[in-house]
């Protein structure tokens, strides 16, 4: 497993104890049952036993103990507590099939009898073993959730080995969920499909964990409420074996799913397999396809680097900002409508620095541009965005021999509606692409000041306002009368002459260029209004 710095200072902290806890909870300390009887009929015993006496501690001692039963976590209050990662080991046995627990198998099940209510229960100072080199069984989860759970923590494990999903919740129904849940400190390494898998829960936290060798997806959340998704350690520049379920799927590092509502995803650092020709999907992303898109989700401060796909796959009523991307095979940001949703309403896209976006390790090196963000509709439906601002982003190229072929700063075609639209203070470094280009758009508002676009020699500027610009169209339909005030400042160069043109018929303001001359770093303003 490769080793970030990052992944070293986010470094769970492992708990390590020697004897059962001491307090005013009750404690059963399985230690002396496990010398003649089977682990997982001690520690269920231990469970009923804390359960009757209105909660407490099961304690596991140190060693590597083999599971050969579902444990299963079915009354309130009980918390399974070992002496530490690494030195509490639970294992699969070989050639075991765990029961069903709500439509899934796993080695620990949490949720109540005959579906009934749990409050207060954590897992914590384990290591959990699936042992899948001696099972064969490919639908096997390490820790499962159903129910409702009031109050769940599980924090400072070390999962491995897991034929799919390290941690999974359980889609029970909209009346069952989950509330005030942590999963934090943990280490999930050789995980099949998915490492933390979230499901209809609410006021959640999922931080500090490591994650490294995961198939389809790290981290999913999906019909959540205020959730939050901060500082964890996600490597995927190696799969998990072969066998594994999802090994070979290119799935998102975090993924946000249906119905997700209020979401924070901050401070992470998400390493895709791009060098290693692993798929790793988006660093960030979402399902376009959702039943319910999101609502109400922040992306703040992270590290994303060697994804297959997107840096981030920006969903409606988002903000991203202050992201580092590096590296990315797609396009560093993107907003995009391709399937069911059509409205984004409102999306801040600011100081992010976006570093050698189509990265040319790829065995396709044609495909060479700064793709640093893009709005694109690819159906047959136009998006519709009320407000979106793009501010103060870099888009950085570090190529040994850069070369145009496709890409912009900022790049927006299709179908797209933006009812106001602002485009300030973003650079273009040491880039050969067009800089900022559209064509299609309708807009009801548009400000573009003080970018600074370099150009390469030979390449020039077509049409509107700055190089490579398409025909900029902006709606008025309200307004008969609609004129426009252009200001701009040159630092290098001679722009072609502006002309504006307004067509009564269709309400449209047309803004373009009428010279083919080079274009050289321009910082420019247009303001459109409607008196």
């Amino acid at each position: 497993m490769r080793t970030s710095a990052v992944a070293l200072c986010l470094a769970p902290l492992l708990v390590v104890m020697s004897s059962p806890p001491s307090g005013a909870q009750e404690v059963e300390s399985v230690a002396g049952c496990i010398t003649t009887n089977p682990v997982a009929q001690c520690i269920q015993d231990a469970i009923s036993a804390v359960v009757t006496q209105g909660g407490g501690i099961v304690f596991v001692p140190a060693g590597t103990h083999e599971l050969d039963e579902l444990v299963w976590i079915w009354g309130p209050g009980v918390h399974l507590m070992g002496e530490g990662a690494g030195r509490t080991t639970l294992r699969a046995k070989d050639n075991t099939t765990f029961d069903s627990f709500a439509g899934a198998r796993g080695a620990i099940a949490i949720g109540g009898i005959i579906a009934s209510d749990l409050a207060d229960v954590s897992v914590t100072g384990l290591t959990l073993d699936m042992n899948h080199a001696g099972n064969a069984n490919s639908d096997h989860d390490g820790i499962v959730v159903a129910y409702t759970v009031d109050g769940l923590r599980i924090s400072e494990l070390e999962v491995k080995n897991v034929p799919r999903s390290a941690v999974r919740f359980l889609d029970s129904g909209s009346s069952k969920t989950r509330d005030r849940v942590q999963v934090s400190k943990n280490v999930f390494s050789e995980v099949g499909f998915r490492g933390v898998e979230v499901v209809r829960a609410r006021r959640i936290r999922i931080s500090d964990n490591q994650l490294s060798n995961t198939g389809e997806t790290a981290i999913r959340v999906a019909s959540t409420v205020d959730a939050i998704i901060s500082r964890n350690a996600v490597d995927r520049s190696a799969p998990p074996q072969s066998t594994f379920q999802g090994s070979a799927v290119a799935g998102d590092l975090v993924h946000i799913g249906s119905g997700v509502e209020g979401l924070v995803v901050q401070g992470n650092h998400l390493l895709g397999g791009l060098d290693e020709l692993v798929p790793s999907g988006n660093g960030v992303g979402w399902n376009r396809q959702a039943a319910v898109k999101p609502d109400r989700v922040s992306i703040l401060d992270n590290m994303i680097g060697k994804t297959w796909g997107l840096g981030i796959d920006v969903p409606p009523n988002a903000v991203v900002v202050g992201n580092m991307i590096r590296d990315s095979f797609g396009w560093g940001i993107r907003v995009q409508n391709p399937f069911a949703h059509t409205d984004f309403g409102s999306i801040q896209i600011s100081s992010n620095t976006i570093i050698n976006p189509n990265h040319n390790n790829f065995p396709e090196p044609s495909h060479v541009g700064c793709l640093g963000i893009q709005l694109s509709n690819k159906s047959a439906f136009a998006s519709t965005i009320d407000n979106l601002l793009i501010a103060n982003n870099i888009c950085q190229q570090q190529l040994t021999t850069p070369q145009f072929t496709t890409g912009a700063l900022i790049n927006a075609e299709d179908n797209d509606q933006i009812g106001v639209l602002s485009v300030t203070g973003n650079q273009l470094v040491d880039g050969v692409a067009p800089g900022i280009y559209w064509e299609g758009l309708t807009i009801g508002a548009l400000r573009v000041r003080n970018n600074i676009v370099p150009v390469a020699d030979g390449y020039r500027g077509t049409v509107a306002l700055i190089n490579g610009v398409a025909d900029v169209t902006v709606a008025w339909p309200a307004h008969p009368q609609a004129h426009a005030m252009i200001s701009r400042t040159v630092s290098a160069g001679t722009p072609g002459a502006l002309s504006a043109e307004y067509n009564p018929a269709t309400a449209n303001l047309m803004i373009r260029s009428t010279s083919a001359t080079d274009l050289s770093t321009v910082a420019w303003e247009f303001v459109g209004t409607a008196d």
